[in-house]
């Protein structure tokens, strides 16, 4: 029986950011700050070392969720505010949503997902039909996915070429990959896309941001489309370079095609007046 939706595994390490400021606010502007959904166990201790970095700033989340009363023991399920502009560990924020959207909080259920969700190691996205989501990671890289999708975010263990690494398993369905450095100071993010036995590594070239897409078919083949920085392919044995405005097709546990230009990306302009 196929599974309703297109399954997408993510794995991902995002290096320290150091990006703790001198002076913090004590009131964190909503835009800055996240939503997190308190697991079986967890204290406000345990939640600021984890996305602050240190137990001793249990108070700044506190201040944010004034109605804890006993922040040693806070309801599971319960979605709570975090400044996650402050977090270094690997985690993506939910910034835009349409339609149906689920989160899975593991191990809390599947739920409606909401703009700010943040999202850590082994919870899971999924868009029903119709539907889109974009996460965006601490490093700087955003990642689109399309209807009938599902993404579940993992750590990997070690970093690509002294980079911040993610790691995309893509089993069946599409995912669109903006990578980009946060700040012009932080190096660019590196990422490897993997679809079955195919591997692939993208990164941002001298002309900008490592803009990839890629997609895998149920019978098994895979396509990846470099709209932006550079790529490297490898399936069966074989590796090919994939340019900017190239893709490259790979068959069922075959070497990856001769990379070939890419028609024009189509750039949506503004309506004419009355239209």
């Amino acid at each position: 029986m196929k599974h309703p939706f297109s399954v997408l595994l993510l794995t991902l390490l995002i290096a320290p950011m150091g990006l703790l400021a001198q002076g913090r606010p004590s009131s964190p502007a909503p835009e800055q700050t996240g939503w997190h959904t308190v697991r079986p166990g967890e204290t406000l201790e345990g939640i600021a070392a984890q996305f602050l970095g240190s137990a001793e700033r249990w108070t700044e989340i506190h201040r944010l969720n004034p109605d804890i009363r006993d922040p040693h023991w806070i309801s599971p399920g319960r979605r709570i505010r975090i400044p996650s502009v402050e977090s270094s560990l690997p985690a993506a924020r939910l910034n835009r949503l349409s339609r149906q959207v689920e989160d899975q909080p593991s191990p809390i259920p599947w739920q409606n997902a909401q703009e700010g969700d943040m999202l850590v190691e082994r919870d899971g996205v999924r868009t029903h039909q119709k539907s889109s989501a974009e996460m965006q990671f601490l490093d700087g890289a955003r990642l689109t996915l399309t209807e009938d999708s599902l993404v579940f975010l993992h750590r990997s263990g070690a970093n690509l070429r002294g980079t911040p690494k993610k790691s995309i398993e893509i089993v069946q369905g599409q995912a669109d990959l903006d990578a980009r450095g946060a700040s012009a100071a932080l190096p660019s993010p590196e990422v490897e896309i993997v679809l079955g036995s195919t591997r692939a590594t993208s990164k941002p070239d001298g002309a900008g941001a490592a803009r990839t897409r890629a997609r895998k078919a149920e019978e098994g083949s895979a396509k990846l489309m470099a709209y932006g920085g550079d790529s490297e392919v490898e399936a069966g044995g074989a590796k090919v370079a994939v340019k900017r405005g190239m893709g490259t097709s790979v068959a069922p546990q075959g070497p990856p095609s001769p990379p070939e230009p890419l028609l024009p990306a189509v750039v949506l302009g503004e309506p004419a007046s009355g239209a």
